[in-house]
Protein backbone atom coordinates (compact mmCIF):
# COMPACT_ATOMS: atom_id res chain seq x y z
CA UNK A 1 0.00 0.00 0.00
CA UNK A 2 2.58 2.45 0.80
CA UNK A 3 4.04 2.75 -2.95
CA UNK A 4 0.77 3.05 -4.21
CA UNK A 5 0.58 6.05 -1.62
CA UNK A 6 3.74 7.51 -2.69
CA UNK A 7 2.99 7.15 -6.87
CA UNK A 8 -1.08 8.90 -6.19
CA UNK A 9 0.34 12.14 -3.75
CA UNK A 10 3.26 12.29 -6.38
CA UNK A 11 0.69 11.98 -9.61
CA UNK A 12 -1.00 15.18 -7.63
CA UNK A 13 1.93 17.34 -7.68
CA UNK A 14 5.24 16.11 -9.43
CA UNK A 15 7.12 18.38 -7.25
CA UNK A 16 5.85 16.76 -4.45
CA UNK A 17 8.92 14.72 -2.44
CA UNK A 18 7.58 11.59 0.22
CA UNK A 19 9.50 9.71 1.78
CA UNK A 20 9.09 6.73 3.35
CA UNK A 21 11.05 4.39 5.95
CA UNK A 22 9.82 0.84 6.42
CA UNK A 23 11.96 -1.46 8.90
CA UNK A 24 13.11 -5.02 8.46
CA UNK A 25 10.43 -6.28 9.18
CA UNK A 26 8.27 -4.88 6.39
CA UNK A 27 6.21 -2.57 9.09
CA UNK A 28 5.64 1.16 8.10
CA UNK A 29 8.14 3.36 10.56
CA UNK A 30 7.88 7.22 9.43
CA UNK A 31 6.48 9.14 6.23
CA UNK A 32 7.92 12.93 5.45
CA UNK A 33 5.91 14.36 2.92
CA UNK A 34 7.52 18.22 1.55
CA UNK A 35 4.70 19.48 -0.18
CA UNK A 36 5.46 20.56 -4.09
CA UNK A 37 4.17 24.28 -3.23
CA UNK A 38 7.01 24.76 -0.70
CA UNK A 39 9.52 23.36 -3.15
CA UNK A 40 8.22 25.44 -5.76
CA UNK A 41 7.28 28.55 -3.25
CA UNK A 42 10.44 28.57 -0.85
CA UNK A 43 12.36 31.18 -2.54
CA UNK A 44 9.51 34.00 -1.28
CA UNK A 45 9.32 32.63 2.60
CA UNK A 46 11.16 34.53 5.03
CA UNK A 47 14.02 32.46 5.87
CA UNK A 48 12.94 31.23 9.59
CA UNK A 49 11.86 27.73 9.78
CA UNK A 50 9.88 26.46 12.83
CA UNK A 51 9.61 23.27 13.96
CA UNK A 52 7.40 20.63 16.75
CA UNK A 53 6.11 17.77 17.14
CA UNK A 54 2.66 17.17 18.17
CA UNK A 55 1.08 14.77 20.15
CA UNK A 56 -1.52 12.48 18.00
CA UNK A 57 -4.45 11.79 19.72
CA UNK A 58 -7.33 8.23 19.53
CA UNK A 59 -10.25 8.19 17.02
CA UNK A 60 -12.68 5.83 18.32
CA UNK A 61 -11.41 2.84 19.77
CA UNK A 62 -7.77 3.26 18.27
CA UNK A 63 -4.94 4.08 20.28
CA UNK A 64 -3.09 7.70 19.08
CA UNK A 65 0.56 6.38 18.53
CA UNK A 66 3.30 8.16 17.89
CA UNK A 67 3.80 11.78 16.42
CA UNK A 68 2.98 14.21 13.68
CA UNK A 69 6.00 16.11 12.77
CA UNK A 70 5.55 19.57 11.26
CA UNK A 71 8.20 22.08 9.45
CA UNK A 72 6.58 25.72 8.98
CA UNK A 73 8.13 29.00 7.11
CA UNK A 74 6.44 32.89 7.32
CA UNK A 75 5.83 34.89 4.10
CA UNK A 76 6.38 38.76 4.60
CA UNK A 77 2.65 38.99 5.86
CA UNK A 78 3.56 36.93 8.84
CA UNK A 79 1.55 34.33 7.31
CA UNK A 80 2.56 30.28 7.56
CA UNK A 81 2.93 27.77 5.27
CA UNK A 82 3.69 24.02 5.64
CA UNK A 83 7.42 23.12 4.08
CA UNK A 84 7.21 19.62 5.54
CA UNK A 85 4.84 17.39 7.91
CA UNK A 86 5.88 13.69 8.89
CA UNK A 87 4.78 10.94 11.58
CA UNK A 88 6.44 8.63 13.24
CA UNK A 89 7.23 7.37 16.29
CA UNK A 90 7.70 8.82 19.84
CA UNK A 91 10.07 11.66 19.69
CA UNK A 92 13.10 10.66 19.62
CA UNK A 93 16.86 11.66 17.85
CA UNK A 94 16.59 9.18 15.09
CA UNK A 95 12.67 9.87 14.24
CA UNK A 96 13.95 14.11 14.29
CA UNK A 97 16.97 12.44 12.13
CA UNK A 98 14.74 10.80 9.89
CA UNK A 99 12.33 13.61 9.24
CA UNK A 100 14.94 16.71 9.47
CA UNK A 101 17.27 14.86 7.00
CA UNK A 102 14.62 16.34 4.25
CA UNK A 103 13.64 20.11 5.82
CA UNK A 104 17.01 20.68 6.30
CA UNK A 105 18.24 19.53 2.54
CA UNK A 106 15.56 22.05 1.19
CA UNK A 107 16.65 24.97 3.33
CA UNK A 108 19.76 24.51 2.04
CA UNK A 109 19.24 23.97 -1.18
CA UNK A 110 17.48 27.27 -1.22
CA UNK A 111 19.05 29.52 1.55
CA UNK A 112 22.58 27.56 2.32
CA UNK A 113 23.31 28.27 5.88
CA UNK A 114 21.66 31.63 5.66
CA UNK A 115 18.44 30.31 7.63
CA UNK A 116 17.25 30.35 11.00
CA UNK A 117 15.54 27.16 12.51
CA UNK A 118 13.33 27.62 15.74
CA UNK A 119 12.36 24.92 18.12
CA UNK A 120 11.14 24.19 21.48
CA UNK A 121 13.41 22.52 24.26
CA UNK A 122 12.85 18.81 23.17
CA UNK A 123 16.78 17.19 23.68
CA UNK A 124 16.33 14.86 20.55
CA UNK A 125 16.03 18.01 18.17
CA UNK A 126 18.90 19.38 19.45
CA UNK A 127 20.85 16.26 18.84
CA UNK A 128 19.54 15.40 15.73
CA UNK A 129 20.14 19.41 14.46
CA UNK A 130 23.91 18.48 15.46
CA UNK A 131 24.58 14.88 13.78
CA UNK A 132 22.87 16.83 10.55
CA UNK A 133 24.65 19.96 10.67
CA UNK A 134 27.24 20.03 13.66
CA UNK A 135 28.51 23.41 12.19
CA UNK A 136 25.45 24.99 11.97
CA UNK A 137 24.61 27.75 14.05
CA UNK A 138 21.54 29.68 13.79
CA UNK A 139 19.57 27.17 16.11
CA UNK A 140 17.25 28.54 18.38
CA UNK A 141 15.04 27.48 21.21
CA UNK A 142 12.02 29.20 22.09
CA UNK A 143 11.78 31.28 24.94
CA UNK A 144 8.25 30.16 25.86
CA UNK A 145 9.91 26.74 26.44
CA UNK A 146 12.66 28.08 28.56
CA UNK A 147 10.85 30.11 30.62
CA UNK A 148 8.42 26.88 30.80
CA UNK A 149 11.63 25.32 32.19
CA UNK A 150 12.45 27.69 33.94
CA UNK A 151 9.79 27.93 36.10
CA UNK A 152 9.37 24.03 36.62
CA UNK A 153 13.07 24.21 38.03
CA UNK A 154 13.13 27.30 39.76
CA UNK A 155 9.44 28.70 40.25
CA UNK A 156 7.53 31.67 38.96
CA UNK A 157 9.72 34.62 40.18
CA UNK A 158 12.99 33.40 38.24
CA UNK A 159 10.50 32.19 35.29
CA UNK A 160 9.42 36.42 34.78
CA UNK A 161 12.85 37.36 35.50
CA UNK A 162 13.71 35.07 32.40
CA UNK A 163 10.97 36.69 30.62
CA UNK A 164 12.08 40.19 31.22
CA UNK A 165 16.23 39.88 30.12
CA UNK A 166 14.58 37.94 27.00
CA UNK A 167 12.34 40.86 26.13
CA UNK A 168 14.11 43.94 27.58
CA UNK A 169 14.96 45.86 24.06
CA UNK A 170 16.95 48.97 26.49
CA UNK A 171 20.12 48.65 28.45
CA UNK A 172 17.85 49.92 31.69
CA UNK A 173 16.12 47.29 30.99
CA UNK A 174 18.26 44.51 30.15
CA UNK A 175 20.41 45.22 33.64
CA UNK A 176 17.21 45.62 35.66
CA UNK A 177 16.26 42.51 34.70
CA UNK A 178 19.80 41.19 34.85
CA UNK A 179 19.97 42.74 38.60
CA UNK A 180 16.32 40.89 39.08
CA UNK A 181 18.41 37.66 37.89
CA UNK A 182 21.10 37.73 40.21
CA UNK A 183 18.66 38.23 43.42
CA UNK A 184 17.05 35.41 42.76
CA UNK A 185 20.22 33.66 42.20
CA UNK A 186 21.60 34.20 45.83
CA UNK A 187 17.90 33.16 46.70
CA UNK A 188 18.28 30.07 45.36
Amino acid sequence: IIPSLVNYVVSLDSDTELYTRIDKFGNFENLVIIPGMAVRGIKHLLNNAFIDAAHMHGLGNRDGLGKSYLAIMQDGNHKSHLIGIGTGGLESTPEWLFFLHFVLDLLQEKFGKDFNLFADEHGAIRAAVNLLAPDFENFYLCMKHRQGNVNKNFGVDAADAFMQLSLAYTRPQYLQAHDRIVELSAEI
